[in-house]
């Protein structure tokens, strides 16, 4: 099952190239493969995107794959461009309905390593998709923070508090996640002309985030 954003632009052979890739990481795969993701390419600065692992002082980006020469280990694909075998959608679970609108993959993701299910990039396909809303900020231009409307900032909000408490979430990843999340919030609260607007959507998705179940 390919997933798509409907503002994402596939490059040539797409499916093709994650087919094959899937099927060369299941060979070395102890428990299988949850998913493989494309390299992601910002078509604004043309910046590509890195496979990260969370848990890694060091080395933490593009990994390969056992060996193979096109693919990489990842805690966390985005949903954009994603191969998921329907089997794996049995055995993980589907993605949560009340995380819309954001984190639903973040949190798949991570529900699916903890189950011993390993994630894989592939530089066999290319997507092009902007992570976040355009902006002539030259930070989100060059692909450095996301920038979302006060609404969505909301849901962001909301649902990485609510990961910051489920045992799954990869401690790495909640160590490096709170103060850049806090230090967003902040600058978005300075910078932005919304700054009011902001301040109350992340106030409330902080505080709604003991709404959701673990």
């Amino acid at each position: 099952m390919f997933l798509f954003d409907q503002d994402s632009r596939p490059g040539d052979l797409f499916a093709q190239g994650l087919i094959s890739a899937l099927e060369r990481a299941s060979k070395f795969s102890s428990k299988g493969v949850a998913a493989v993701g494309p390299r992601i390419m910002n078509p604004q600065s043309m910046k590509q995107t890195p496979f990260k692992l969370f848990n890694r002082l060091l080395g933490r980006t593009n990994r390969r794959f056992e060996g193979l020469r096109t693919e990489f280990k990842a805690d966390f694909l985005i949903t954009s461009g994603t191969l998921i075998p329907l089997s794996i959608i049995d055995a993980v679970g589907p993605m949560r309905d009340d995380y819309f609108i954001d984190n639903i993959d973040l949190e798949w993701c991570f529900r699916a390593k903890a189950r011993g299910y390993d994630l894989v990039g592939s530089d066999a396909s290319i997507l092009y998709h902007a992570i976040g809303e355009r902006s002539d900020h030259p930070w989100v231009r060059a692909g450095i923070i996301a920038q979302h409307n006060p609404s969505r900032s909301y849901y962001s909000s909301r649902n990485r508090v609510h990961l910051y408490g489920v045992d799954y979430a990869p401690l790495g990843w909640k160590l490096r996640d709170m103060p850049r999340f806090a230090l967003k919030a902040l600058w978005l609260m300075l910078s932005s002309a919304q700054r009011s607007s902001y301040f109350t959507s992340i106030r409330r998705g902080i505080r709604d985030a003991r709404t959701l179940p673990k």
